[in-house]
């Protein structure tokens, strides 16, 4: 009963959500990449349907009107928009914009990039064999922390966690990696 007038106060306030737009860079919207984009991944990134695509940046809330602006993808948090620049980094220039609004489904999807060493891709061959064996998923967990790569070895310990609650060395890889994110950079 009490949550209607929360939801009434907060739709008066007139506070809008805010986004992460991924914006082509001036002088690269019509690429060879942005077209390649629209129908495969580039770099790993792959766009949702219908992006990339030129809207007006009067429909934008938080762009300067007047201008005709290309959009990769609209994301809710920093890190996955990044994700996406850099894996277009050198590829095409691109940035990212904080803006007023939603837009579900338009978050661009980024691949796992490809195994950096002949331990990793046995690693990674040991999940793909067996995508339920606990030590397959706690070992490229570790490696992937012990990488600086925590979201994903975040991944790896969720499936590991999922078929085992108690696992007790992935309870504390996981609480490793939540303390490494708290240290400042």
């Amino acid at each position: 009963m009490r949550a209607a007038p929360l939801l009434c106060l907060y739709a008066l306030s007139g506070s809008a959500l805010a986004g992460e737009i991924i914006l082509v860079s001036d002088g690269s919207q019509g690429s060879r990449v942005v077209q390649q984009l629209r129908t495969e991944a580039v770099g790993g990134v792959r766009t949702a349907a219908g992006y990339p695509r030129v809207m007006k940046s009067d429909e934008i809330p938080g762009l300067k009107p007047g201008k005709l602006v290309t959009v990769v993808g609209f994301c809710t948090d920093r890190k996955a928009a990044q994700r996406t620049v850099n894996g277009l980094k050198g590829k095409l220039s691109v940035y990212i914009r904080t803006v007023e609004g939603e837009w579900p489904g338009a978050c661009p999807t980024s691949d796992p990039p490809p195994p950096t060493s002949p331990t990793e891709a046995e690693l990674r061959r040991r999940v793909e064999q067996d995508p339920e064996n606990e030590n397959a998923l706690y070992d490229y967990a570790q490696y992937l922390q012990m990488a600086g790569r925590l979201d994903e070895a975040e991944v790896q310990l969720d499936k590991l966690l999922k078929l085992n609650p108690e696992h007790a060395y992935g309870n504390q890889l996981q609480g490793v990696i939540r303390l490494l994110r708290a240290e400042p950079d």
